[in-house]
């Protein structure tokens, strides 16, 4: 009997120079943006379409769990907004992490793009680490025995700006 091992995938992983603009953003097929919790009681820091994510969040909220919408542009990118407490530890932004790329699957996403408008350089590091473990844990998928192929699409890109 031979041993049947589960597929790897590879995961491309970006880091472009350049900050996030709309029309980078747009070319994607989904996008989480993370906000820290203080940012939501004051004035948002600037991302592209900050406004329409803005409208969608409601007046006095102290956090925001995983919210999907989509962009009004020709690709309907995803847009998954969440915030993050600054103090969080590594469990914490994994979990988070994980229920955003589970939003952010819904879609059926292939290249994937992480916003951290308004993160500390230090914690912009930890919430990188967590995310490229959420998705690298999301594409991997145990052996199946079963005749028909797995048609589960995979993350193919992740683009950390």
């Amino acid at each position: 009997m031979t041993l049947r091992l589960p597929q790897a995938y590879q995961l491309d992983i970006r880091q472009p120079l350049a900050a996030a603009d709309t029309a980078r953003v747009d070319a994607l097929d989904a996008v989480i943006i993370l906000l820290p919790e203080s940012s939501l009681q004051k004035r948002w820091p600037d991302f592209p379409h900050a406004e329409r994510l803005k409208q969608r969040v409601p007046e006095g909220k102290k956090s925001l769990a995983p919210q999907r919408t989509d962009l009004p542009n020709p690709r309907v990118t995803a847009a998954v907004l969440a915030s993050y407490k600054t103090d969080a530890g590594a469990f914490e932004l994994l979990t988070l992490a994980r229920k955003c790329v589970a939003k952010a699957r819904e879609s059926e996403p292939t290249n994937v793009g992480l916003l951290l408008p308004g993160a500390a350089d230090a914690q912009r590091a930890a919430l990188a680490e967590a995310f490229v473990a959420a998705v690298l844990a999301a594409n991997f998928h145990p052996p199946r025995f079963k005749s028909e192929p797995d048609k589960t699409r995979r993350i193919g890109s992740l683009t950390l700006f």
